[in-house]
């Protein structure tokens, strides 16, 4: 009967052991781990289970860039049985994450680990923040110095990883919204958006198609590419080009974006 006790009270202990266990030394940590130290949060509160924080971008190690977004991020994560996914009862945790300088509704994240490996599903969102942000990541954003408004939106969000890699599914969206630059003399350069597309594996278990695209919607500076996740390899080809007459404008932009060819600046990665 005593050692029953003591087993009950070992695991009793264990339970507000992790019930409290701070988010210091577990949230923050995972994501500077995961980003290269190019996300970070600071003065971290609360457990991974209840806490919030402050979301910082950096440049990474050794750098002097950092850029902290207006108010503070707070999660609340619970163990559910149906965490991710619709193929029968499987355990995870759900989380909700809410930010009320940028969040229009708390981010519903359901995560859980199975046989072949983890899965994530994220609901709807809508996240708006100041281009501004980006100059936390070192160059060329600091220089380029970009001021105006970044808008993320995705639904039905899925990202899988196992033995044969990870894999994506669902549609994202991010808007630039008035974007200006401090090199500009004019400094107002348009706005634009970047679309990525994740299809679901296709008959007979090939991967879906995988498509990334960027254009302009208006301004002097204009965008355009595509690009495409192709057997493990990602491929872009963008080019930035100045609206006829505003070369001059944005010579110093175009330069810093890209290969310089003429009036018109190439990024290509394979």
């Amino acid at each position: 009967m005593k050692r029953w006790a003591v087993l009950g009270a070992v695991c009793g202990a264990l339970a507000i052991a992790a019930a409290q266990w701070p988010a210091a030394w577990a949230v923050a940590g995972a994501a500077s781990r995961a980003s290269g130290g190019r996300v970070q949060l600071a003065d971290v509160r609360g457990s991974v289970w209840n806490g919030s924080a402050v979301l910082v971008l950096s440049g990474g190690p050794g750098s002097n860039d950092a850029r902290a977004l207006p108010g503070r991020v707070a999660w609340q994560a619970r163990p559910s049985l149906h965490a991710a996914g619709d193929d029968g009862m499987a355990p995870g945790l759900r989380i909700a994450i809410a930010q009320d300088c940028c969040l229009r509704e708390p981010l519903r994240l359901g995560v859980r680990a199975h046989a072949g490996g983890v899965e994530a599903h994220v609901g709807a969102l809508d996240w708006q923040v100041p281009a501004s942000l980006l100059q936390g990541l070192g160059a060329p954003w600091n220089t380029l110095g970009f001021e105006g408004g970044l808008r993320l939106q995705a639904q039905a969000l899925r990202w899988q990883r196992g033995q044969g890699g990870s894999r994506l599914q669902g549609q994202l969206a991010l808007t630039a919204e008035r974007i200006s630059s401090r090199i500009a003399p004019r400094r107002s350069l348009g706005s634009y958006r970047l679309e990525l597309d994740a299809q679901p594996p296709q008959r007979g278990g090939q991967p879906g198609r995988t498509t990334l695209q960027l254009r302009t919607l208006q301004g002097i500076l204009k965008l355009a590419g595509d690009g495409e996740w192709l057997a493990g390899q990602f491929r872009f080809r963008g080019e930035a080009r100045a609206q006829p007459g505003e070369e001059s404008e944005l010579a110093n932009v175009l330069n810093l974006i890209g290969n310089r060819q003429g009036p018109i600046t190439l990024r290509v990665l394979r």
